[in-house]
């Protein structure tokens, strides 16, 4: 009766002292996992809803300084004249601008110039990079659209970014689909004397795949993308984009599927995490274009088992475990007696180990019965355990290259120009930012050359766009070969090209030419791709580190196209005593 007794005993005493902190254990593991995937999951969709808000304030952001120089442009152009609507040689010399800076600015679908009136003056479609010249029977009267009339209320240098539409052609939604987003500012003659509106229709079809194809890597197939009044851009569910009344008005909208949470997500002005009973939503407020009103809404709906299936494994596995444990206890207090406390002990150590993430083990039991086989057990248990997280490791660190890898990528991609992989406009920039700080410490001189290919024009109409092309890349060979090692070399757009010569003078300015015009001689003795000689323009200014670099880049074309105007005006010398 006694040796019962102290059995149940020990059972008693085995089943607190290993079940009880086994179970806290789970508690707490529980709770930490379920955490950890909450938080994991919520740093993975912050992360893509920063990465798609910087590639639309990027996009945007470019396509913005595109609208500001063509307003410029315009305003130099056309409103030079006295007749704003009526003097055509402006107006062709003016298409023609908008027709080559279309060609080489694809993500555009239509430039246009409204006047006052609301009359279309200038139209350039360009569809699949094609642009094409709307001449005047194609011409139309838009005065009575939504942005058309917001531009109307701007003052001078203010844009209007629309909300993210379907694009129309005379009335009818454009198939196959082209979602559009317009940019609009006003040309005045005077701050006074409004002329017209210059507008930019920026195709985003090409964004929001890149959306969906990130959320398709990253397993989400419930991503959503609405507009603030609730209406779908991007869905699983294709029937329900574009019910907004301004597109098919089929009156799909995010407030009449998620009614609890609708006004929260659509006042949200953060990354926000909503719990909708078991089930959560992540929104994050995307603007188009920084220090503007027009955004958008992401929107991430994970049912239950979505972010938290790893914790039901985990239970399960917690509580097969926990069966298997109580079961060996049992086992263990009826069958064993004093001497085996101490393998007891040394089970229950190894146990906590493993729950703590040791899994370098040693059960050091040689007992010949149940007792030993259950540490042996245990250490199996352990290299199995050891196995998965180091295999984890290995995973996590492979996927880390990759993303590291991709951003290199994505990063060169955007400051290289791909035909001539010189630096581009992009990279120019941020070089500009860090270098005005080092011109105010240092108080040295960075000098810009701007550089523009003469009868360009002439060399893509008479020889064809191909050799253009080739003579815009041997251009940038001969650059960047005889610029020092710390210039920069930069493709500005279309023919025109920019060098930097940090901490240098006019006199270094004037060498490089000179060494540039001697390349450009040697190369039109030795090439044979034109028939004609080529010749380059070349203006140059410096900057101090005051005020801002865009007109330090106006000198240099100023003086760039002093020298262009005395070679026409040169040969229309020679032709005339001819």
């Amino acid at each position: 009766m006694k040796n019962i007794c102290i059995n149940k005993k020990i059972l008693g005493f085995l089943l607190l002292i290993s079940l009880i902190p086994v179970t806290i254990m789970g508690y707490y593991g529980y709770r930490d996992v379920k955490q950890l995937l909450i938080e994991k999951e919520h740093a993975n969709m912050l992360k893509m809803y920063q990465d798609m808000e910087g590639k639309f304030i990027k996009f945007c952001g470019n396509s913005k300084k595109d609208l500001f120089f063509l307003s410029q442009l315009t305003k130099k152009t056309i409103l030079s004249s006295d007749d704003f609507q009526q003097e055509k040689v402006y107006i062709d010399i003016l298409e023609n601008a908008f027709y080559y800076f279309s060609s080489n600015n694809i993500q555009y679908d239509q430039i246009g110039l409204i006047n006052q009136e609301g009359y279309e003056i200038i139209r350039i479609n360009n569809k699949q990079g094609k642009p094409e010249v709307v001449h005047q029977g194609g011409l139309e009267y838009k005065g009575d659209l939504y942005y058309i009339q917001q531009g109307y209320q701007l003052k001078e240098g203010e844009i209007y970014v629309s909300p993210l539409d379907l694009n129309r052609e005379n009335g009818t939604i454009e198939e196959p689909q082209e979602p559009m987003i317009r940019l609009v500012t006003p040309i005045y003659e005077d701050k006074n004397q409004l002329q017209g509106l210059l507008i930019l229709n920026l195709k985003v079809s090409y964004l929001l795949r890149d959306i969906e194809k990130t959320a398709r890597r990253m397993n989400d197939l419930n991503l959503m993308m609405i507009d603030e009044e609730g209406y779908y851009l991007l869905h699983s569910r294709k029937e329900k984009e574009w019910g907004g009344p301004a597109d098919y008005n089929t009156g799909e909208n995010f407030k009449k599927d998620f009614p609890n949470v609708a006004n929260k997500v659509l006042r949200a002005t953060s990354m926000q995490f909503i719990n909708n009973g078991q089930d959560v939503l992540f929104c994050y407020p995307v603007q188009i274009l920084k220090d503007m009103d027009t955004k958008f809404f992401v929107v991430t709906y994970l049912a239950r088992e979505d972010y938290l299936g790893p914790l039901g494994l985990f239970q399960k596995r917690f509580f097969i475990e926990l069966l298997f444990i109580s079961l060996m206890i049992i086992a263990i207090g009826i069958c064993i007696s004093k001497y085996l406390s101490k393998p007891i002990v040394l089970l229950t150590k190894a146990v906590e180990d493993i729950g703590k993430g040791h899994f370098d083990v040693t059960v050091d039991i040689h007992t010949g019965d149940e007792i030993e086989a259950l540490g042996n057990q245990i250490k199996e248990m352990a290299q199995e355990l050891r196995y998965m997280y180091n295999n984890m490791e290995e995973l996590v660190e492979k996927r880390t290259e990759e993303l590291n890898e991709a951003h290199l990528k994505m990063e060169k991609m955007a400051t290289t120009d791909p035909l001539t992989h010189l630096y581009n406009r992009h990279y120019f920039n941020q070089y500009m930012r860090k270098a005005k700080e080092k011109i105010l410490q240092e108080k040295t001189i960075l000098t810009v050359c701007m550089i523009d290919v003469d009868k360009f024009k002439y060399i893509n109409d008479f020889y064809g766009h191909h050799v253009g092309d080739e003579v815009l890349k041997e251009v940038a060979q001969i650059l960047s070969t005889t610029v020092r090692k710390t210039d920069s070399v930069i493709r500005y757009g279309g023919d025109e090209f920019l060098i930097v010569l940090p901490d240098s003078n006019y006199k270094d300015a004037e060498k490089l030419i000179t060494r540039i015009k001697e390349e450009i001689k040697a190369w039109n003795e030795e090439s044979n791709i034109l028939e004609h000689d080529l010749s380059l323009s070349i203006g140059y200014a410096q900057y101090r580190g005051k005020g801002g670099i865009e007109e330090v880049i106006q000198r240099a074309d100023e003086r760039m196209y002093e020298e262009k105007n005395a070679k026409r005006q040169n040969e229309n010398n020679i032709q005339k005593s001819g």
